[in-house]
């Protein structure tokens, strides 16, 4: 289990330099080596990236979570040049992020072969919705301890768990926790038929604030439900506005409602 930090649940693109460092020191000092702490990192000046990340890592932090730039669309090469000068410039672990849904570009399987050999590249988390891509993934890495495989699509985390995925990292599992640690060790133990329980409990609970919402108004419903919840608070920083009480209350409701029907705990 990891804890990953403004990564794109946690709004990292949007959030200032002295509030990353705040919370990253925050977490590093709460979790006291519990559990390895992650941080993403986000950018299109590689300066600035390779500085985020290496001051990460001067903080405590045990890996950064790296993606594409995301302004001009790029050729293979231009992102094969990217990874390669910002990996080697970077002091510590890298788990490479791959996400279309923001950066418009999906990092292809070849780069992800090439970086793959890399001693400081320790995995990929793949949100991108795409179950042919994630099948020959794991046809290549499934099982590795040499480079973890996360599925960050909820809607594929059963299809990655059963076929030797390392893990799971969905933004559900911020409202939802035990649900989500009890379907990854139902997979690792065999007992598929309840994981795939839990993998429709989780669903479910996503499509509450997911559905017919583009990713920024997903997190600003998820936050509501984290609201409610005691767990943090309903804002959100620009671009994404918050929801407001109406739309809270509606999808508050509505998680609730789901939470019951399944008779499951958060």
């Amino acid at each position: 289990m990891e804890y990953f930090c403004w990564v794109t649940t946690g709004e990292g693109p949007s959030v200032p330099e002295w509030m990353q460092r705040r919370v990253i020191s925050e977490a590093i000092s709460t979790i006291q080596g519990r559990v390895p702490v992650y941080v993403g990192v986000f950018g299109n000046s590689l300066d600035t990236v390779v500085a985020s990340a290496n001051h990460a890592f001067e903080m405590g932090v045990d890996a950064v979570v790296l993606t594409a730039p995301n302004y001009y669309p790029l050729t293979v090469q231009e992102l094969r040049n990217w990874f390669n000068r910002t990996i080697n410039r970077i002091y510590g672990p890298v788990l490479l992020y791959n996400i279309p849904a923001t950066t418009h570009c999906s990092i292809p399987l070849e780069i992800v072969e090439e970086f793959a050999a890399y001693p400081s590249v320790i995995g990929l988390k793949d949100s991108e919705n795409d179950l042919t891509r994630l099948k020959t993934l794991l046809e290549r890495f499934g099982g590795s301890d040499q480079f973890a495989i996360l599925v960050g699509v909820g809607a594929l985390m059963y299809e990655g768990m059963t076929r030797g995925a390392s893990g799971i990292v969905p933004s559900v599992g911020n409202i939802i926790p035990r649900v989500c640690v009890e379907f990854y060790e139902a997979c690792i133990a065999g007992r598929f038929n309840r994981a795939r329980e839990l993998f429709g409990v989780l669903n479910a609970a996503a499509a509450t604030y997911q559905k017919g919402r583009p990713l920024g108004q997903s997190l600003a419903a998820l936050k509501a439900i984290l609201a409610s919840n005691e767990w943090c608070q309903r804002w959100t920083l620009p671009p994404i506005l918050p929801l407001d009480n109406a739309e809270s209350e509606k999808v508050v409701a509505e998680f609730r409602t789901v939470v019951l029907g399944t008779q499951v705990g958060t």
